[in-house]
């Protein structure tokens, strides 16, 4: 069985999150970046894992155009979904399935939500300010990545793929 893990990034938080879940996978595992790669070969894969940051409520535009342009091929294949973002995670999933074509999101064996990171050196200095203020009025908490939830997910993809 091959896994393909395919991300897209802003910041760098997606990413981070799809290559710790490759190495949770540990074997016949490849790891693409979305924006980086022109003519993705689903073919070879079995199971596809998808990535994609949360901006606003809003999944990436581009990872929900490739679900469109791929959705007969993805059907064919064990797919799940994660979001990585600086939200609360209760709303998360469910807003992801309603941003996805109603087949593939049917179809997802599992999303899950990573939680998030806020990396300042990325931002420019508006989006700083902007960031700062709302986490002053919000107790100062900083978001942080879920690793347990990372495992989780892994484990129960690898499981469902199992049982099929």
């Amino acid at each position: 069985m091959k896994t393909l893990i395919l991300y897209v990034s802003k910041k760098g938080c997606t990413e981070l999150c799809a290559k710790e879940l490759a190495i949770n996978f540990r074997k016949n595992v490849t790891v693409m970046n979305l924006k980086q790669q022109k003519n993705i070969d689903l073919n070879p894969f079995d199971t596809i894992i998808m990535g994609t940051p949360i901006y606003i409520g809003k999944i990436n535009s581009d990872l929900k155009q490739f679900c469109y342009q791929n959705e007969r091929k993805l059907l064919n294949k064990n797919i799940a979904f994660f979001a990585c973002g600086v939200t609360e995670s209760d709303k998360v999933c469910q807003n992801l399935n309603s941003q996805l074509p109603d087949k593939i999101a049917n179809h997802s064996l599992l999303n899950s939500f990573f939680g998030g990171e806020l990396r300042y050196e990325k931002m420019n200095s508006m989006i700083k300010l902007i960031v700062k203020q709302f986490q002053k009025q919000n107790g100062n908490k900083s978001p942080k990545i879920n690793h347990l939830e990372i495992e989780r997910f892994c484990r129960e993809v690898r499981k469902k793929i199992d049982v099929k």
